[in-house]
């Protein structure tokens, strides 16, 4: 699926209430050469894998994500318009 980059953070929010604990959400650059995925984890955790120009993880709670992925969207995918979406369900 692919979104338009300024509407990913609420995409990703959106859909992340609907995914069953352990599903994740893959953000792809258009070359695929960069990532961000998000995994839904137990008692409203969320775990993000930062996979492009820095490699790390990321706990939090899922009222935080919002701003973490934002800095992480500016950081991983600063010129993108488009992003690709991978929705994985456990």
């Amino acid at each position: 699926m692919v979104i338009d980059a300024g509407e990913a953070v609420q995409v990703v929010l959106a859909r992340l209430k609907k995914l069953p604990v352990a599903g994740s959400l893959e953000l792809q650059t258009w070359k695929r050469d960069r990532s961000l995925v998000v995994v839904r984890e137990t008692d409203g955790m969320v775990l993000v894998l930062e996979k492009g120009f820095r490699q790390q993880e990321y706990r939090v709670e899922t009222g935080r994500l919002k701003n973490l992925l934002k800095t992480l969207l500016r950081r991983e995918f600063p010129r993108s318009h488009r992003v690709r979406m991978v929705i994985r369900q456990q």
